[in-house]
């Protein structure tokens, strides 16, 4: 009983700061939208073959996928095996190491 309790209280707590997060997130481009001429988006993603780009609130953040190559055996493991969120904290913290 316990332990679904703690189970329960945890993804209760992942879902309020998940969405939290986004609120403001959401919040601050539309308020910044009707202020200024200049619009802007709360979260972006571009992608090609050499690298990653991530804009948040007009910060811009270069990620290098070049190991992550769809023809690596690796990459299959790796991608069957992780969630999206932990493949792109992998991808961003194995960038920001370099």
């Amino acid at each position: 009983m316990k332990n679904k309790k703690t189970a329960f209280m945890a993804v209760m707590m992942y879902i309020l700061l998940t969405s939290g997060v986004w609120g403001i997130l959401n919040a601050y481009s539309i308020s910044y939208n009707k202020l200024s001429p200049k619009k802007i988006k709360p979260v972006s993603l571009k992608v090609n073959s050499q690298e990653a780009k991530i804009e948040i609130l007009e910060k811009s953040y270069n990620l290098n996928i070049k190991n992550l190559q769809s023809e690596s055996k690796v990459y299959y493991v790796l991608y069957l095996l992780s969630s999206d969120e932990a493949r792109w904290t992998g991808i961003f913290l194995a960038s920001v190491i370099d």
